[in-house]
């Protein structure tokens, strides 16, 4: 059924084997070549859960539901010399996420209020090691920068926990996934189509989309500046220069206009947005212009000091 292997069992249910498009798709001359991307099946524009209510408890025995988002499925043939890495494009070439093997752990500030085995993983890496893998890209932007993340209040078991802002969805349509090892590119198609229960236009979509993309541009800069603000009061506090620390505090980190409120009050503003199937309000464009203002404003003022 839609490429799933689906039995039923007398008194027990239905079980499902999701996607044995690879299954079909192996061959010996797939595992005679040194890499093989096997081709995706379609990747629905799905949200996870945001059920608020007390989960089961882990020792509660139940089934998995297949992870959201859209799955590759590749083989190597032996252990990769170099990192592989896996590249999302859009139908006009733009690069939508890259991911790597050789990923690093991200540790990112975040106040957390349950139990670390909740937390979901921030680094998501591809294997290098000989065999048939899965990956699975949660169909998200990266990630926009920020001075604190978040945990949302819809705590998931186990460990997907997000954290927020986690990046927008991408919009519904045709895209390219290109897996590289040792220098060596495979390229398979990849569509995403729209969860059916959700009614909107692709060009509401792609607005919001396009207001995330601006508001991360201007996170950037504000974390850059953040950053460059905190070795610049470091250096103060050793050399004594208490008039120019508190200006320097009042700037970065004190009060509703500091750097500190501006780029909280638009990771917020990314946030709702990446939470919301709907072309941006008219309150959500007026927050963006008053604080992109005030974060230009705060910037200048940085590099009057430089």
């Amino acid at each position: 059924q839609d490429g799933d292997l689906v039995a039923a069992t007398m008194g027990r249910g239905f079980w499902i084997l999701d996607d044995i498009t690879p299954l079909r798709e192996a061959t010996a001359k797939t595992a005679a070549k040194p890499a093989h991307l096997f081709k995706p099946a379609v990747a629905i524009r799905l949200r996870a859960s945001t059920n608020r209510d007390t989960p089961p408890p882990p020792s509660e025995p139940r089934g998995a539901n297949p992870p959201a988002g859209a799955i590759f499925d590749y083989w190597l043939k032996d252990d990769a010399k170099e990192p592989v890495t896996l590249t999302v494009r859009d139908a006009q070439g733009k690069i939508v996420r890259r991911f790597s093997s050789a990923a690093t752990p991200r540790n990112l500030k975040a106040n957390r209020y349950f139990e670390e085995s909740w937390v979901g993983d921030a680094t998501p890496r591809l294997s290098a090691a000989a065999g048939a893998h899965r990956f699975v890209w949660n169909l998200r932007w990266p990630r926009p920068p920020a001075i604190t993340y978040h945990y949302s209040i819809s705590a998931v078991w186990p460990g997907d926990t997000p954290l927020v802002p986690q990046g927008g969805l991408a919009v519904p349509g045709h895209y390219t996934v290109t897996l590289e090892v040792d220098g060596r590119q495979y390229t398979q198609p990849l569509t995403i189509r729209l969860d059916p229960r959700v009614q909107i236009s692709t060009r509401a979509l792609a607005a919001n989309h396009a207001l995330e993309y601006r508001i991360s541009a201007m996170l950037e800069r504000a974390i850059d500046a953040y950053d460059a603000s905190g070795e610049r009061l470091a250096k103060l506090r050793n050399q004594g220069e208490e008039e120019r620390i508190k200006l320097l505090e009042a700037w970065r980190d004190q009060g509703p206009y500091s750097l500190r409120a501006v780029a909280g009050a638009l990771d917020t503003l990314a946030t709702k947005l990446e939470m919301s199937d709907a072309a941006p309000t008219e309150g959500q464009q007026a927050v963006f212009a008053v604080y992109g203002k005030k974060l230009d404003a705060l910037l200048a003022r940085w590099t009057q000091r430089q």
